[in-house]
């Protein structure tokens, strides 16, 4: 069994392995990330939980201290490249290289191409896209000389399909797996692993807090979005997702490689 928080856990290879999370701050609607982070510090891992809202990321620490783990956050603007650089520096300047990489933050869009404006497409990518090769790139070089490594990226099920999310959303998530199966190619020889996590609908992690936003009422997705909800009339959680994160980076699956699992409820087997 795989403990999401606190206790211990029987997952394989990642007690004391320092493990970098973006977005581990968690949505008001969801706590993704925060999820993720607490499945990784009750598997005994160092976690260095980063996200751009202060608070938020704080919480997730103050929530893994109290179920005896071990975790350290760090305010980062994803966007950017100074941001990229101050995660990874924060995270060995805490704990040393870092071993798991779990690329999870991403922003969200429901524009169609002619109704997203350029500055909205640069920022969705920025965040979803280069923020994961931006420290990808960072993080490789010592995990190839440790001859060892994971990295995980959330994905999403827009990343297989076309009416899910907006243009900018969408293409981002495609690009991931592109990304994804890169790296699962180019450094395998070198010991080291990429995976990905494709989720597809998930509830908010509280029963009483607010659920995810859909769709625009009248937005290009209005004709399509009931179709496409009736296919999974199901929605997951944020600790279910965050049990597949686990299991992809531990030595369990250390023969799994280059591949996307989808958490979706059977949404894409339709």
């Amino acid at each position: 069994m795989v403990q999401v928080s606190g206790g211990p856990a029987t997952v394989p290879g990642l007690a004391d392995r320092t493990v970098l999370i973006t977005g581990a701050g968690g949505l008001p609607y969801w706590g993704g990330g925060r999820a993720v982070a607490r499945a990784f510090a009750g598997a005994g891992a160092r976690v260095v939980a980063v996200d751009i809202a202060a608070d938020s990321v704080q919480e997730t620490v103050d929530l893994i201290g109290k179920d005896g783990g071990t975790a350290t956050a760090v305010v980062a603007d994803l966007s950017t490249s100074e941001g990229v650089e101050a995660a990874a520096a924060g995270a060995e300047s805490a704990y040393g290289p870092v071993e798991v990489l779990v690329n999870h933050a991403g922003i969200g869009s429901y524009t169609s191409v002619t109704e997203t404006t350029e500055q909205e497409w640069d920022r969705v990518l920025a965040v979803n896209l280069t923020a994961p090769f931006l420290l990808s790139k960072r993080i490789l070089p010592s995990m190839v000389e440790a001859g060892r490594g994971v990295i995980v990226n959330t994905i999403s099920i827009a990343g297989f399909h076309g009416a899910r999310g907006g243009v900018s959303y969408t293409c981002s998530k495609h690009a991931m797996v592109g990304l994804t199966k890169h790296i699962a190619v180019a450094y395998r020889d070198s010991g080291i692993r990429c995976v990905g996590v494709a989720p597809g609908s998930i509830r908010s992690a509280a029963p009483d807090a607010p659920q995810p936003p859909g769709p625009p009422a009248d937005g290009w997705l209005a004709g399509w979005g009931p179709s496409i909800q009736a296919t999974n009339t199901h929605k997951g959680t944020p600790e279910e997702v965050a049990r597949v994160h686990l299991f992809l980076a531990s030595d369990a699956a250390s023969y799994i490689n280059g591949s996307v699992v989808t958490v979706d409820g059977g949404w894409t087997a339709v």
